[in-house]
């Protein structure tokens, strides 16, 4: 079995800095999308549970990754229908 070293490791150039990205945008991306569904679940002042808040957060990864935003209507409406649902619950 041929092992690889890490990505500190190697040689300067296009690989090392393309590993250290692979290595490191993922995580970025996902910390990022997190707190973009922090900010927005603050300023909206809605209660989500953790699987939600997950969920919303995955979706923001893709918009990150992506582009893309035809995601958006279809949560707002969950959103919507789950603060009737639970007479407009508000973070408190």
């Amino acid at each position: 079995m041929k092992t690889t070293k890490p990505y500190e490791a190697l040689d300067f150039g296009f690989d090392r800095t393309q590993l250290f990205k692979e290595f490191n945008q993922p995580q970025i991306n996902r910390s990022t999308a997190l707190q973009a569904t922090m900010n927005w679940v603050k300023t909206n002042q809605i209660k989500l549970n953790l699987s939600e808040i997950i969920a919303l957060s995955e979706k923001f990864v893709i918009y990150i990754e992506e582009g893309k935003t035809n995601w958006m209507k279809e949560t707002e409406q969950y959103i919507q229908d789950k603060l009737q649902d639970t007479d407009g619950v508000l973070i408190d």
